[in-house]
């Protein structure tokens, strides 16, 4: 008689960036879109946030598009107000990292 065992083998990681090749200072031009993309790992699930200036992002033309590992976030039609410091932060149980973009918009 054949008896079947599953083992299930969970390793805890602290997150990191797995691919990161964005650039730390962007500069657009008005009307520009523009997106920043990061990969990561980490177990337990990381949770991410964006911030701008410190802030949570609340304006409707930058949107955050988050799955499991990977993280975007796309400014369209970029503003003048829309310079500043983009930061996304990974964390869970184990550690956090976070990562810094400074944005520049030029022209009218």
């Amino acid at each position: 008689m054949l008896t079947f065992t599953h083992v299930w083998l969970l390793i805890s990681a602290p997150p990191v960036f797995t691919h990161d090749k964005l650039e730390e200072d962007v500069t657009l031009k008005v009307k520009a879109t523009h997106e920043m993309d990061l990969k990561f790992s980490g177990w337990p699930k990381p949770k991410v946030t964006w911030t701008l200036n410190g802030k949570k992002i609340t304006e409707k033309r930058i949107q955050e598009d988050t799955s499991y590992g990977s993280t975007c976030l796309k400014l369209k039609d970029a503003k003048r107000p829309d310079s500043g410091d983009y930061k996304v932060t990974v964390v869970n149980d184990l550690g956090s990292i976070e990562k810094t973009i400074h944005v520049t918009v030029i022209g009218e």
